[in-house]
């Protein structure tokens, strides 16, 4: 069976120097802080099974932003950012396909398709990707090892500099990652992820290259 449902909303979000920089940790040291409103916001969706081990979502969603931060850069040596507010309209497609087998084998597939209005006053929607995608998965190994991976990745993105160019580009990119846990018992595992297998370094902020190939691992113990 399939399942429509739907919504409206909106309402304030409330900005602060602590939200700002945990979206992007590199803004300037000075920077001007205002409240942004979802003035307007309306989404429509399907969900259903397509067999007895998958399922999928959908859905279309429309919010009109008021002071919504779009992130350029200062232009100083140190490459950090500012916050440019402005009104602009957002039109989000979401699919999504999920497989499981029990708790043996699971899969999800995702994506989202981002249409921006024109800004009142900047010429783009900065760093804004208007692609995005995910897909993830894990596999249990008898009752002791779990393996996962997780790929994502984005397309380019626009930015621009104060006072200078308006025309540069933050590049598109694929992320590939590895995780697994040992269960030792019911309250210590093993863990061990690897990220970055492509060693790619990567910009999620225009002149910020991601690390290279990282692996972390540890003992973890629940009570």
């Amino acid at each position: 069976a399939v399942k429509v449902f739907g919504g409206i909303g909106g309402g304030l979000q409330r900005n602060s120097l602590r939200r700002l920089n945990a979206i992007n940790p590199f803004l300037f040291d000075s920077i001007e802080v205002r409240q942004t409103y979802e003035a307007f916001s309306a989404y429509i969706g399907a969900k259903g099974k397509i067999s007895n081990n998958s399922e999928f979502v959908f859905d279309i969603t429309h919010r009109s932003m008021n002071n919504l931060p779009l992130f350029i850069n200062a232009g100083d040596s140190l490459n950090s950012f500012i916050p440019r507010y402005d009104n602009i309209g957002i039109l989000t497609l979401h699919p999504e396909f999920r497989l499981g087998v029990g708790e043996k084998f699971k899969l999800a597939l995702g994506g989202k398709f981002h249409s921006y209005g024109s800004p009142d006053t900047e010429l783009r929607a900065w760093q804004l990707p208007t692609a995005e995608f995910t897909i993830q998965g894990s596999y249990m190994i008898g009752n002791k090892l779990r393996m996962a991976a997780l790929i994502s990745g984005m397309n380019n993105r626009p930015q621009r500099e104060v006072g200078g160019a308006t025309n540069l580009s933050v590049p598109g990119f694929i992320d590939a990652n590895l995780m697994s846990e040992y269960f030792l018992s019911d309250r210590f595992r093993i863990w061990l992820n690897l990220s970055n297998l492509a060693t790619n370094q990567y910009q999620l902020w225009y002149r910020y290259p991601r690390y290279g190939f990282t692996a972390l691992g540890g003992l973890a113990v629940s009570f």
